[in-house]
């Protein structure tokens, strides 16, 4: 009896085991193929019901599983390449460095799964699907693919059109040549993203990230941009006029241009710029040969070896600005991180102690520029605006500042001897011990101006206006006064 016992219950062990046994990889026409290591396991194929299985590195399946459920299955490494998942459930399913390649997955969720907070009992998202996935030429069109993380996947030629990416993470992903009409990506991070040759026609892309991501040739008719970050985004070849961009953006001659973009070696060559903000933009050889870059503003850019010659400058914002361009216009010269010529906009900019003999600063904006110790000899600043300006102890001989305004100008000791100051505006402003030989201040405004101690010598006022202004101590030999009448009083 024991004998028998004892068998009977070898043929239940065995029996149980054969029910229980390890799972093997699914080959494409086995269905009754089993799967799961853990206490959940499920056939695979279409409709299956594998929720919560847990199946890692060693999912083989090319085969049909339409509608089935997936939702929180860890199937990380897994291979289904080529398998039909419409309308499939992997919600909240682990498929980290999954090849996907060629699968179709129309109208399929690959949406994180909601957790319970046990703190706050607060529903959470969370991202752990599909990071460093192959989903090369798969169809995904309509899929829920929102808040998934598919950071660093390969999805090069794939069919998104449609699908929802809200909230989703794609920074360094693989997006060459797909197509993305009419996609949700609104939310989503595409920093360092891949985009070359895509298809965003229509797409939402409303405050993504797009940091550093590759837009070349891309299609964005009717795309959604507004608020998105473009900083180093790589352009040129974009086809089609978005919906909307960020403010400070524009596309020009197919290049998206504004703060920080990436226009590396990009031909914008006799392109109209003007207003454009270009700050912190790496222009580098960058082809603006002829543009019109009227006030547009290029602090913190990069003009390594960019060619900016019969560029129209005027109104110019610069500062910071690195490199040294391959050309420049006539007239123009780039000092101390300045962009220095005509009609420049170089207000409350600081250029104490630089060297800018014979620049030609004619009709520039240097509103309460820091000018102190600087060399301005020969220099032209006719109609310039200096007012505010600090000029102590400038060097300033023999310039041209005819019809400048000088009002309010602090300059304790500078030097603008030989100077034409002819129609000039210098109302109010503060001169102290100032060289004035041999200026030429005919018809000049000097209106409450404070001369105390400057030395006039041999310069011509015909004509000035000097109401209200302090003479105290001021050296006046051989000075043409404004009746015509010659001041020799201080001559020795």
């Amino acid at each position: 009896m024991w004998r028998r016992l004892v068998m009977l219950g070898t043929v239940g062990i065995l029996a149980a085991g054969a029910l229980t046994a390890p799972s093997v990889s699914a080959d494409d026409d086995d269905d009754d193929t089993w799967i799961g290591t853990g206490e959940v396991t499920c056939a695979p194929g279409p409709g299956a019901d594998c929720r919560d299985v847990v199946f890692k590195w060693e999912f083989d399946f090319n085969g049909d599983l339409r509608g089935a459920k997936f939702a929180r299955a860890k199937l990380q490494g897994a291979d289904l390449r080529g398998a039909n998942l419409d309308e499939a459930n992997f919600r909240g399913a682990v498929l980290r460095e999954a090849d996907l390649r060629g699968v179709s997955a129309v109208e399929a969720d690959f949406s994180p799964a909601a957790v319970q907070d046990r703190t706050s009992r607060s529903s959470q998202r969370f991202r752990i699907c599909c990071a460093g996935a192959n989903l090369r030429d798969a169809n995904l069109s309509n899929a829920n693919l929102s808040g998934v993380n598919l950071r660093d996947a390969n999805l090069s030629g794939a069919i998104l059109s449609g699908v929802n990416l809200r909230d989703a993470n794609l920074s360094n992903a693989n997006l060459s040549g797909v197509n993305l009409r009419d996609a949700n990506l609104s939310g989503a991070i595409l920093s360092g993203v891949n985009l070359r040759d895509a298809n965003l026609r229509g797409a939402d892309l409303s405050g993504v990230n797009l940091g550093g991501a590759n837009l070349r040739g891309a299609d964005l008719s009717g795309a959604y941009l507004s608020g998105a970050y473009l900083s180093g985004v790589v352009s040129g070849g974009i086809t089609g006029s978005p919906a909307g961009l960020p403010a400070g953006w524009v596309l020009v001659q197919g290049y998206l241009v504004g703060p920080g973009a990436n226009l590396l070696f990009a031909d914008l060559s006799g392109a109209d710029l003007s207003g454009a903000n270009l700050s912190g933009a790496n222009l580098t050889g960058t082809d603006l040969t002829g543009t019109d870059l009227t006030k547009v503003n290029l602090t913190g850019a990069n003009l390594t070896e960019a060619n900016l010659t019969e560029a129209n400058l005027s109104g110019v914002v610069s500062g910071g600005t690195t490199g040294s361009p391959a050309g420049l216009p006539a007239g123009w010269v780039l000092v101390q991180g300045y962009l220095v010529g005509p009609g420049a906009n170089l207000t409350d900019v600081d250029l104490m102690e630089a060297n800018l003999t014979g620049a030609n600063l004619r009709g520039a904006n240097l509103t309460e520029a820091k000018l102190s110790y600087a060399n301005l000899r020969r220099a032209n600043l006719s109609r310039a605006n200096l007012t505010g300006a600090r000029l102590d102890g400038l060097a300033m001989t023999d310039a041209n500042l005819k019809g400048a305004n000088l009002s309010y100008t602090y300059g304790w000791g500078a030097d603008l001897s030989g100077s034409d100051l002819s129609d000039a505006n210098l109302s109010r402003a503060s001169l102290i011990g100032a060289r004035l030989r041999g200026v030429d201040l005919r018809g000049a405004d000097v209106t409450d101006a404070n001369l105390t101690a400057a030395d006039l010598t041999d310069a011509n006022l015909r004509g000035a206006n000097l109401r209200g202004a302090e003479l105290r101590g001021t050296i006046l030999c051989r000075t043409l006064m404004p009746d015509g009448s010659i001041n020799n009083s201080w001559c020795r």
